[in-house]
């Protein structure tokens, strides 16, 4: 019994120790949590404090760089010009010179411009655009292919990266609402066509995904410039097809008059469905045709009616889509209607910087809604990435 008693006291003894040393931990816990919450609140608060010093910074230095003065620029510009002449005198004095002397000193001329840090890039590419529209008229029967514009534009475009700043905000080109492109969706890739990295931008407000912002910076001769560049260089695919489904979508009536807006130059379309028997025309201020049924002068345009208007992969080019929409309004007559075709009305085929805009969210609605138009009908075809909407006035 004595033995029993003394396991008893030894086991509660040990129990009141475990006790001790429980309640011990849990006060070391405790503090140890304290002490780590006030140092993670401190940390988060250096932290915090270090990122507004350098947006602080960061705003500083691109008022610097916006405000500097031109010396630089001059001086870059004037040293390019200079390059740029002696590179023109030797294709004057030698009927010789090679694709390969003229990609050099545009590449040497690239680098020496990338090297030189705060330059703006204005007055260089001015520069160099000069050089090739000068080597393009002294060497017009020479043989300087297409591998050799396409290396201007890749180098264009790499300059251009090197020094561009993407805005801090943006207005939406279908709402016209102004967001900070800090707070937004954001979406990065990279143009296949040699025009470098594109960052997209989603509005808040519609919806869209329109950019890059480095393209519609760009004036609208400067585009125009663009396009025509591209079009020399490149050959788009034959959409003939494509088109021609689009046009039909419109139940049209043979009698009535019809314009395929953004033609180009690579389909067959309006040859074609002449010969069945359609008055049909086509608008399209960029692409290289001579046709006589290709209207390529805006203001030609404004003094025609049609019947119905049907485009294929042209509403994804548009900078200013409400424009062209009240375009679209001048030019339709009362009853008539239009077909649109884009897989753009989604976010694919985005490696090209000529793709401006994104019909996502309720962009499609945001037109219709500014422009009196209503979709009356929709067709996706997902195997073919085909998508079409039909319009009518509201």
């Amino acid at each position: 019994m004595n033995r029993i008693n003394k396991i008893e006291e030894r086991l509660n003894c040990l129990e009141s120790k475990i006790e001790e040393r429980l309640n011990c931990l849990e006060s070391k816990i405790g503090e140890r949590l304290s002490c780590f919450d006030s140092k993670n609140e401190e940390r988060l608060s250096c932290f915090n404090s270090k990122i507004e010093e350098r947006f602080n910074y960061l705003d500083n230095k691109i008022d610097e760089k916006s405000n500097s003065d031109n010396e630089l620029i001059q001086a870059l510009a004037q040293q390019v010009a200079l390059s740029k002449d002696e590179i023109i005198v030797k294709i004057i004095e030698s009927e010789n010179v090679s694709n390969n002397d003229i990609h050099l000193f545009l590449q040497q001329l690239s680098d020496h411009v990338l090297q030189v840090e705060g330059s703006r890039f204005n007055a260089i590419v001015h520069n160099i655009a000069q050089l090739k529209e000068k080597v393009k008229g002294y060497k017009e029967n020479s043989t300087i292919d297409k591998g050799l514009g396409q290396e201007f534009v890749k180098n264009k475009w790499k300059l251009i990266d090197k020094i561009y700043i993407e805005p801090s905000t943006l207005e939406c080109i279908v709402c016209n609402f102004n967001f900070n492109t800090l707070n937004t969706e954001k979406y990065e890739s990279e143009c296949i066509w040699g025009g470098g990295r594109l960052v997209r931008y989603k509005c808040p407000h519609c919806g869209a995904i329109i950019g890059p912002a480095k393209m519609l910076a760009l004036s609208d001769e400067e585009l125009g410039e663009e396009y025509r560049l591209h079009y020399a260089i490149f050959t788009e695919g034959n959409a003939t097809d494509s088109e021609i489904r689009t046009f039909h979508s419109l139940a049209p009536q043979k009698g009535k008059k019809y314009l395929n807006y953004g033609a180009g130059a690579w389909s067959e379309t309006i040859e074609r469905l002449r010969e069945e028997g359609y008055d049909i025309y086509g608008y399209d201020p960029y692409a290289p045709t001579d046709s006589e049924y290709v209207i390529k002068d805006l203001n030609i345009l404004l003094t025609q009616k049609y019947d119905g208007i049907f485009s294929h992969d042209l509403l994804e080019h548009l900078k200013d889509p409400i424009e062209t929409f009240m375009t679209f309004n001048k030019i339709l007559s009362e009853d008539g209607m239009m077909a649109h075709a884009t897989a753009c009305y989604e976010y694919v085929y985005e490696y090209t910087r000529f793709h401006l805009l994104f019909y996502t969210g309720d962009a499609v609605k945001q037109i219709c809604k500014t422009c009196n138009f209503k979709v009356i009908n929709r067709e996706c075809d997902s195997e073919n990435l085909f998508i079409n909407y039909v319009y009518g006035r509201e």
